[in-house]
């Protein structure tokens, strides 16, 4: 199964994507108050 560039590409966007997300989320868990000043 080789991973086509594009799809490849594609994963690596949604992965960093999805990895900030998480990020942010977790922060927002841990300081909701930064969070919501933030935000």
């Amino acid at each position: 199964m080789q991973p086509q560039p594009q799809t490849q590409r594609r994963s690596s966007f949604f992965s960093q994507y999805f990895e900030m997300a998480a990020r942010r989320e977790t922060i927002a868990r841990r300081k909701p108050s930064k969070a919501s000043s933030r935000s």
